[in-house]
């Protein structure tokens, strides 16, 4: 049981203060990320799209993994939501997902499975796993969904605290795992192809695409352009290679390994790694318990971390420092909700 007084970090039933990825994440970023979102327990009234993506992919991968019937919770996202470009978009990846790995041959053991575990100074770390998967040979990752633009240099990604952090916790709850695993869908997805003159020949440019999406994208220039569609032996060769080609990039097909929109990446277990970040994850969750919470003007600003003049709480810390308080900007701006929802 967490709880979360107002104006103090979260602990549990006993008083002991918890600790999460999030968390920790959002003080490396900025300190007064974490006022803002854990001390006083704000969440933006409109979120960016991007975190709307993430977590409506992310609920759909559950199902789909549970089930396999991520469409049904895919229709409800989208009666929720009203952009119907946002839902088309997610519709055709979780559907290139479903094509790409349909011979995949990683065996789903648990989903958003809670597990805890007890820092050296004494405090709580709680994560929740996307996923425990085994493959053919044996071994067992912790698997991770990710939805980005961008796929990270790995480099980038090793000294992010969750991989480690996960393993951590995985070994403090008697669960072997052998490694971790970023299982990577490119934003916004596969784009249909692009026809022109009329839908006599394929654009010369096309944008990253998938089987599926080529597919309906090709059967609906065909209704759209009638007799145009393919006026000539070359445009319809052309047609029938590119199609016959990503249906090919999927996990075993020829051409599995060239997709830019479906990726996987894994590191194995290193005690070494594992050690290091959890010393830095305990010095940092008891330098978050040493700030004095109370005092908004007394809570350190990162400039570096508002790389964006939309990001979040950037207005709230331009607020207080221009005017002395950030309470109008977060009554018009944002609601109350609980940061540590996803734990209970």
């Amino acid at each position: 049981m967490i709880s979360r007084e107002p104006g103090a970090l979260p602990v549990n039933e006993d008083g002991i203060p918890v600790i999460t990825q999030s968390l920790v994440n959002s003080w490396m970023d900025c300190p007064a990320n974490v006022y803002y979102r854990y001390i006083r327990g704000l969440s933006p009234k409109s979120p960016p799209e991007h975190i709307i993506r993430g977590i409506w992919i992310h609920e759909c991968l559950e199902e789909y993994y549970k089930n396999s019937n991520w469409r049904s919770h895919h229709d409800s996202w989208a009666r929720r939501y009203p952009s119907q470009k946002l839902a088309q978009e997610i519709e055709r990846t979780l559907t290139g997902y479903a094509f790409y790995y349909h011979e995949d041959d990683m065996e789903v053991l648990a989903t958003e499975l809670p597990l805890e575990a007890d820092l050296p100074c004494g405090y709580k770390f709680y994560g929740k796993l996307d996923a425990i998967a085994r493959f053919p040979d044996g071994r067992r990752f912790i698997v991770d969904h990710k939805t980005t633009k961008r796929i990270k240099a790995f480099e980038q990604q090793i000294i992010q605290i969750q991989a480690p952090m996960y393993m951590w916790l995985c070994e403090q709850n008697g669960l072997e795992v052998d490694g971790f695993m970023w299982n990577y869908l490119v934003t916004p997805g596969p784009q249909p192809p692009k026809f022109v003159g009329n839908g006599a020949r394929l654009a010369a440019r096309q944008p990253q695409t998938d089987y599926p999406t080529a597919l309906e994208a090709t059967t609906r220039a065909q209704e759209l352009y009638g007799s145009n569609f393919v006026p000539n032996p070359r445009h319809d060769a052309e047609v029938r290679a590119m199609l016959e080609y990503h249906r090919e990039v999927r996990i075993g097909g020829e051409h599995a390994e060239v997709s830019q929109l479906y990726k996987r990446r894994s590191v194995p277990r290193s005690d070494q790694w594992v050690e290091a970040i959890v010393r830095r994850v305990d010095k940092t969750a008891q330098a978050m318990w040493a700030q004095d919470w109370s005092d908004e003007g007394a809570v350190p600003v990162s400039p570096n971390a508002y790389w964006s003049a939309s990001s979040d709480y950037l207005d709230l810390v331009t607020a207080y420092m221009m005017t002395g308080s950030s309470d109008m900007v977060a009554a018009q701006r944002y609601t109350k909700s609980d940061p540590m929802e996803r734990y209970k």
